[in-house]
């Protein structure tokens, strides 16, 4: 059993080595290699012709010689960037029901109105709820659920400011828990110049 192991392993060995310069010439892998700092499985398939099975050994034996950590590591926060520009942007976002979107385009968002939510009156005097585009989906479905529960049928509407018009901006350590994405409240007026209807 040993023996055969290690007649496999050198004739792996020996099949990597002829490879090795083929794939060092392919410009697919160099520029692979050079955007995330290792090689995938199916760039090995492609620049070599071969099956999987062998593509598989071939380019963890290749990524072993000459992967780029440093890389690696950058690509990867680009990526996590490019992922949280896909959650987030330069808006926060609010939710109401449409029966308010009137007087809200004419009097802008006023602290101290009637709350959506009745059950979180404590912790929404004052305030004015403000979310990321990655909670629109939570906070519009949990809004639904309570006009429901409260025999409210309401369409709803939502409507973003720029965040660079909201100058006092606080955490909502309650509706961030809640929706597990950053949720905000301003205690300020925000004008209906400011405000754009997204839906």
């Amino acid at each position: 059993m040993k023996q055969f192991k290690l007649w496999l392993e050198n004739e792996l060995d020996d099949l990597y080595r002829k490879v090795e310069p083929d794939i060092l010439a392919s410009r697919d892998v160099q520029l692979e290699l050079s955007t995330t700092g290792m090689v995938k499985i199916k760039t090995i398939e492609k620049a070599l012709g071969v099956r999987e099975g062998e593509a598989n050994f071939i380019a963890r034996e290749f990524n072993k010689r000459h992967e780029n950590k440093k890389q690696q590591q950058l690509f990867a926060a680009q990526q996590n960037l490019h992922d949280l520009k896909q959650r987030q942007d330069d808006y926060y976002y609010h939710i109401l029901p449409k029966s308010r979107l009137k007087h809200v385009l004419k009097n802008g968002l006023l602290p101290n109105q009637q709350s959506t939510f009745t059950n979180y009156k404590q912790n929404s005097k004052g305030r004015i709820f403000l979310c990321e585009k990655e909670g629109l989906n939570f906070w519009k479905e949990r809004i639904e659920q309570h006009l429901f529960h409260n025999g409210q049928d309401e369409q709803l509407a939502v409507i973003r400011i720029r965040k660079d018009l909201v100058l006092n901006i606080f955490s909502d350590e309650v509706g961030s828990r809640d929706s597990i994405t950053p949720s905000y409240y301003t205690n300020d007026v925000i004008s209906p110049k400011n405000i754009e209807i997204v839906l």
